[in-house]
């Protein structure tokens, strides 16, 4: 399970980069549950993630540089196979 701090940046699975703004308990059914509230950056958009459903429902970090020169890397190489397929 990840874990995120406030301020750390997340991608949110349909709506791009958020950040956490801050974590948060609510009582549901007689249960309490911790919650991360995310601010969509570039939109007025908050959301709410359950913090033990996060990696389920996608929430990731941000891509490190290293990670997104590595891409770019592979999409240069014309050598590399494409697959067709859905």
């Amino acid at each position: 399970m990840s874990e995120y701090r406030i301020g750390d940046k997340t991608v949110y699975p349909g709506r791009g980069v958020a950040e956490i703004i801050g974590i948060e308990q609510k009582e549901i059914n007689a249960t309490l549950c911790s919650f991360y509230v995310l601010k969509v950056l570039g939109s007025d958009l908050q959301v709410m993630v359950p913090r033990d459903k996060a990696d389920q429902v996608g929430l990731r970090p941000v891509a490190s540089t290293d990670e997104i020169d590595e891409v770019f890397e592979l999409l240069k190489d014309p050598d590399v196979r494409i697959d067709k397929q859905t």
